[in-house]
């Protein structure tokens, strides 16, 4: 089993269904165990340390402390608790994916650390690239990842410098990319810090862009390589996807990860010469192996506006959704 969650409160079925959504989305390093009965609990943690304890706020918080969790945070509905002098407390009811974003938060916050899940990690990884610009790269990626994430878990790595992608999905999140860096660069890294930060969209998790495109520009070069190979290692996921961005210092090693590469080209003369450049560049550098990977692809036109509430769904269910699914089935 792996490191546990334990959730408990009053209402049972709270519980049990919030644990059997994280189960069943895999993207958290914790096994998630619902309880609503204090003994069955006590029994429980006498043969099974449990790391992190969401407990009912209304339920006696020195018996909670009792049970020896790593962590105890506490659920609220928003009454007030009288006598109570503890602030690690969350609202209960919000989406799950908020919650756990916030309790993966707190968790890190306090010094927590949860390694691999001991699941073997990512399996696939899929790259979307090209050296050319307006050629359709992240609505390949968004529609990719969506379809893959309706048969496994799933994460998209967005690494464009302005990706816009905070403005079609509405989320304005606390954390994004750029702490990730941080946290892996300083050798603090953890799986719950990628938990923490993580949105979903139409199933597919994804992780917040930089803010600043100059994180992506790290000296070395090889620290953002590091990351994603951190990520692929300790990841709960099975498929990651990476809308590598442009040409920068780490994209060979970027792309040299990856499984498959899908490159959206054009057939116009500049396009052409462009793409001839990156090829000789590839075999100068000693990435030429690289280039077997990739799948050049000639992306259908779209007309969809992207700040439409329902621009994603109609990505996966229109003719660009039917052209992935084409890909994925020559690729099986």
């Amino acid at each position: 089993m792996r490191r546990v969650m334990a959730v408990y409160d009053g209402d049972g079925q709270y519980a049990e269904r919030f644990s059997e959504v994280v189960n069943r989305k895999g993207n958290t390093p914790f096994e998630c165990v619902a309880f609503h009965n204090i003994e069955e609990m006590r029994e429980f943690a006498r043969n099974h340390p449990i790391e992190i304890l969401l407990a009912d706020d209304m339920a006696d918080h020195r018996e909670m402390r009792s049970l020896g969790a790593g962590q105890v945070i506490y659920l609220t509905d928003g009454r007030y608790r009288e006598g109570t002098t503890d602030c690690r407390a969350i609202y209960k009811f919000q989406s799950s994916a908020r919650l756990v974003r916030e309790v993966m938060a707190r968790y890190s916050e306090a010094g927590g650390k949860a390694g691999s899940s001991g699941n073997g990690g990512i399996s696939r990884i899929y790259g979307v690239f090209s050296p050319l610009g307006k050629c359709g790269k992240t609505s390949i990626a968004m529609t990719l990842g969506i379809l893959l994430a309706q048969d496994k878990p799933t994460l998209l790595v967005n690494l464009e410098d302005f990706s816009g992608l905070g403005a079609m999905t509405g989320d304005a999140g606390t954390g994004d990319l750029s702490d990730l860096m941080y946290y892996y660069c300083s050798g603090s890294y953890s799986a719950s810090h990628l938990a923490g930060i993580v949105h979903t969209l139409e199933g597919l998790d994804y992780i917040p862009p930089v803010r600043y495109p100059e994180d992506l520009e790290l000296p070395k070069g090889e620290e953002l390589p590091g990351l994603l190979h951190k990520i692929t290692q300790d990841s709960t996921y099975r498929n990651m996807v990476i809308d590598v961005g442009k040409s920068r210092k780490s994209t060979p090693e970027i792309l040299s990860m990856c499984t498959v590469i899908y490159m959206p080209v054009r057939d116009d003369f500049y396009s052409l010469a462009r793409l001839g450049e990156f090829e000789r560049y590839m075999e100068s550098s000693g990435n030429a192996q690289t280039l077997a990977r990739i799948r050049k692809i000639r992306v259908p036109k779209m007309d969809l506006n992207p700040m439409s509430r329902s621009y994603f769904s109609e990505l996966v269910w229109g003719e660009m959704g039917r052209f992935v699914r084409g890909l994925l089935m020559e690729e099986a």
